[in-house]
Parts: C-alpha cells; sequence; structure tokens
C-alpha cells in the first residue's frame, strides 16, 4: 500500500486531568494547539504517554474526536490502539478508524505478553481492522517482550503495517532491520536521548515524549538533519540531553508533566497509580529548566 505516514517530528502528547482527575478537554485543546502551531508533522493520541491504561473507552474517543477536529487536513494525528488483549485493540482501532484518524499506532501485548508467532497473529487481527497505515510500536521496558528481527521480516507480509516506532533503544536492531527491510517500513524514534543516531542510519522521524515542551525544538532538530545540516541538528540533541536524562529518573509522563507544569504549559498531575516524582528528581529538572532558560 502506499505509505500515508508522516517524515520528521511528532508528540506522544500528554492527557491532561482536573483536580478530580477528569479529563480537561479544554486544556487538552490547548496542547493539541501548541503542537499544531510549532510545524510539527503528526500528533500521537492514546500513546504511552497519554495514561491510556486508566482511560476508559468514552474517554479516548473523546479525545481522538477533539484531536481530528482541530488538526483534520493539517497535520496527521494518529490514535494508540494498543492493548493486552487482541480484541480490545480490534475495537479501539475500528473505532480510530471511523472517527477519521490517520493512522494507527499499536504497540505490543504486555503482562501477558505472547510468542513471537502470537505476535504476528495479534498485528495480522488489528490489520483486519483498518485500511489505514499502522505503526508497530516495540517498547519492551514497559511490555516485558521486543519484537525479534526475525518477526519484523514476516510483519512485511501484511500490507497495512507501514511504520515502526523503535523504543527499545537498541540501534544494532535498527540498523539490521533496515538493512534487510529498507523502504518496507517507516521507522520512528521512541528515545529522545538517541534522536539523532537514530535519524542517521535511516529512521525517518521521531515520536517524542519532551515534544511536549519544546515542540518547535524537535521540529527544528529533525528539519536540521533532513536539511542535511547535521551539525546544527547535532547542537540541538546536545544541549537537550541533560534535561532528557533528567526526565527519564522516573516512570513517563510523571517527570515530563512536572516540566511542563513549571513552565506553565497546560498540564495536571497524573491519574493513578501514577503519582508525583520525588523531590531530589524535582531539583534535577529545576536545575536543567533553569540552565535551558525555560524557566526563571
Amino acid at each position: 500500500m502506499e505509505n500515508l505516514l508522516f517524515k520528521g517530528a511528532s508528540t506522544a502528547l500528554i492527557t491532561p486531568f482536573c483536580e478530580n482527575r477528569k479529563i480537561d478537554y479544554d486544556k487538552f485543546e490547548e496542547l493539541v494547539n501548541i503542537q499544531l502551531n510549532s510545524g510539527c508533522s503528526a500528533i500521537i493520541i492514546c500513546g504511552t504517554t497519554a495514561e491510556t491504561p486508566t482511560l476508559d473507552e468514552n474517554e479516548k474517543e473523546e479525545l481522538v474526536k477533539r484531536a481530528i477536529n482541530i488538526c483534520k487536513n493539517k497535520i496527521s494525528v494518529i490514535v494508540g490502539t494498543g492493548s493486552n488483549d487482541t480484541l480490545s485493540a480490534v475495537k479501539m482501532t475500528e473505532k480510530a478508524t471511523d472517527l477519521g484518524a490517520d493512522g494507527i499506532l499499536v504497540v505490543t501485548p504486555y503482562y501477558n505478553k505472547t510468542s513471537q508467532s502470537g505476535l504476528v497473529e495479534h498485528y495480522k487481527a488489528v490489520s483486519y481492522a483498518t485500511d489505514k497505515p499502522i505503526i508497530v510500536y516495540n517498547v519492551p521496558s514497559r511490555t516485558g517482550m521486543s519484537i525479534s528481527l526475525e518477526t519484523y521480516i514476516k510483519l512485511q507480509e501484511i500490507d497495512n503495517i507501514a511504520g515502526i516506532k523503535e523504543a527499545s533503544g537498541n540501534l544494532a536492531l535498527l540498523a539490521a532491520l533496515i538493512d534487510c527491510c529498507g523502504d518496507r517500513y517507516k521507522y520512528y524514534c521512541g528515545n529522545d536521548d538517541i534522536i539523532l543516531p537514530f535519524l542517521s542510519i535511516g529512521g525517518d522521524g521521531i515520536i517524542s515524549v519532551i515534544g511536549n515542551l519544546i515542540p518547535k525544538k524537535m521540529n527544528e532538530l529533525c528539519n536540521c538533519y533532513f536539511n542535511g545540516d547535521i551539525s546544527a541538528a547535532a547542537k540541538i540533541q546536545l544541549k537537550y540531553t541533560s534535561l532528557i536524562n533528567a526526565l527519564s529518573l522516573d516512570i513517563n509522563p510523571m517527570p515530563i508533566k512536572y516540566a511542563m507544569e513549571k513552565c506553565g504549559l497546560p498540564c495536571s498531575k497524573c491519574r493513578l497509580p501514577l503519582t508525583e516524582i520525588d523531590k531530589e528528581i524535582k531539583h534535577r529538572i529545576d536545575i536543567e529548566l533553569i540552565k535551558l532558560g525555560l524557566t526563571a
């Protein structure tokens, strides 16, 4: 199928909540507009950073509707529909497709996990539920399992699997994957600390967490790289490396939400079971934000 996915920067958007932990849809729309005005190529709704396991079906549907209403015909809206239950993933994929999503992000099953052959069957089932391009999402630190190179090669047989979000941090796997599969897939970096190395061996873009805080800079990094200004791209990557590292000191999205709140962006605390980061990590993030001139 024709590859209809994006190239360049995208953000895995957080979900803002009110004091009673209901979704603050007004703040959500503010955040979508911030992304839209940053020049990014796409926005990811209901991904890991959105605390999606704590969202019910009605909340997911409303978030998707609002994002598509704002972004339609402007930037791509990619919707996370993954689950450890294949039937649930199929149902959410059908719903996102009906609502007008431009693409579907499907994480590997977690907790009950599966074998590599089970992964292939899982993605086949999801692919039958949509005519939209699918991004396979590999994040073993969250799911307890990883997609093997052999499985990635088998997944090529599923026509509408068009992209891969690699968040394993394994550049050797990525290099082998691109060597074997070439331009059959689009390749997206899921680790903010290795964006430039990822792009340099054939990556097509990023699905970023820190993009919630500095979307214009993530867009600039990608644009510099794809326009051939590798030095400028490297400067951006290195400039924000210490902050990226600080944001990885606790469970995502707890640190990025704290940083956004400190910078005056529409944000909130997390839903349980996620809580607040401890004082030491807050202090580390505060130092990096001040160094970068993001807060006083």
